[in-house]
C-alpha cells in the first residue's frame, strides 16, 4: 500500500484514483487525518491520476505504478 501525505490534518478528504481512460479505479474517504493509506496491489502497472479534495481545495497528482 502507498501512503498519501495530506500536508496537515484534514477534517474530511476524498481521494479518487483514475486510470488512463478516465475511469475511477479507487475511491477513499478519510476524516481527521494527515495521511491516507491506499492499497494499489490490485492495480496494473501504469500511469494514474490522483485527485485529492476537501471542502476548500482540489489537488491533482500523477501517480506511476511499476
Amino acid at each position: 500500500s502507498e501512503t498519501v501525505g495530506l500536508g496537515s490534518q484534514q477534517a474530511k478528504v476524498t481521494l479518487e484514483l483514475y486510470n488512463a481512460l478516465g475511469e475511477v479505479v479507487l475511491k477513499e474517504t478519510a476524516q481527521n487525518t494527515a495521511s491516507v493509506n491506499l492499497n494499489l496491489q490490485s492495480l496494473s502497472a501504469g500511469v494514474y491520476t490522483l485527485v485529492v479534495s476537501n471542502e476548500k481545495n482540489k489537488t491533482v497528482k500523477k501517480l506511476i505504478k511499476n
